[in-house]
């Protein structure tokens, strides 16, 4: 399972699982009912991500295309299906205000749609980074993007102007997951020798800080 996402209020679940995902509706701690099969893809899912306000889900992976799901009181409908991405996506994020998506994957460029019109040709592109990107997030300000690559490499983006803020390699070892605080303080790095290291995240335009603490998980 490579992509999984809960809805900012916690009453929705989604999960990729293979090329479907597969939606919860969340009622307690401990009860999350029966999961609705969500079809559309034909390829394996490896990112969903839902919508500040809850009522959009969207997902993509190795099929190079996003398919946005909407929930209504009908139930859940796709809504828009954007084609032509050039290579697998690996992870996706919404806008503080929800009105713009940014889409990320194994060809090195994030691109950022405008949800009412996720047209690819008049998407803001930012590209130069070293190598496949494996997490992006925006930060808490809502217009500056986080984008943390296997290589180690983070690049904070003013998303709004394109502009990179900060461009830094917290790690020489190929990272193979990543995760990032809500608050954009604190990035947790997962790399292929098994280490998991964690990070404070610099001020745009300062340099990194130093790591915080290296956590050696087991080696299977």
């Amino acid at each position: 399972m490579t992509g999984i996402s809960f809805s900012p209020d916690g009453t929705k679940f989604a999960a990729a699982i293979g090329a479907f995902v597969v939606y919860w509706k969340v009622s307690s701690p401990k009860s999350a009912g029966s999961g609705i099969i969500l079809k559309g893809h034909g390829h394996p899912v490896r990112a969903v991500a839902f919508s500040p306000d809850g009522k959009m889900l969207v997902s993509a992976g190795e099929g190079k295309s996003v398919i946005g799901w909407s929930f209504g009181w009908l139930g859940v409908s796709q809504k828009l299906k954007t084609d032509g991405l050039t290579d697998i996506i690996t992870s996706m994020d919404f806008s503080g205000d929800g009105e713009r998506l940014s889409i990320a994957g194994m060809d090195r460029v994030v691109r950022i749609l405008e949800v009412a019109r996720p047209r690819l040709e008049k998407a803001t592109v930012l590209s130069g980074h070293q190598n496949s990107l494996r997490l992006i997030r925006y930060l808490p300000d809502g217009r500056s993007l986080a984008v943390i690559g296997e290589s180690g490499q983070v690049v904070v983006w003013n998303a709004v102007a394109g502009l990179k803020q900060s461009d830094f390699t917290f790690s020489t070892t190929m990272a193979t997951s990543a995760a990032l605080t809500p608050n954009g303080r604190l990035l947790a790095l997962g790399t292929i020798d098994g280490r998991v290291s964690l990070f404070g995240l610099p001020e745009a335009g300062t340099s990194p800080v130093t790591s915080l603490q290296s956590l050696v998980s087991s080696r299977m």
